[in-house]
């Protein structure tokens, strides 16, 4: 699984994932997931997923500007 974003950040979260870590295929029709809402901008950039916590969750941490 990987995250990005596309432009400016101004659409929110992608995703795509490989089964080999050389070829990525977009997921959701390379649509966001995740609108932004928050910032002045609202903006959302360099999100990462991190390691699942305990209870099975994928934080993610991003900037907005």
């Amino acid at each position: 699984m990987f995250s990005y974003f596309m432009g400016n950040g101004e659409d929110g979260l992608h995703l795509a994932t490989s089964n080999d870590g050389l070829k990525w295929e977009a997921l959701n029709n390379n649509k966001s997931f995740l609108t932004p809402t928050v910032g002045d901008d609202k903006l959302m950039r360099d999100p990462v997923l991190l390691k699942a916590d305990p209870d099975g969750k994928f934080p993610m941490v991003w900037t907005v500007s």
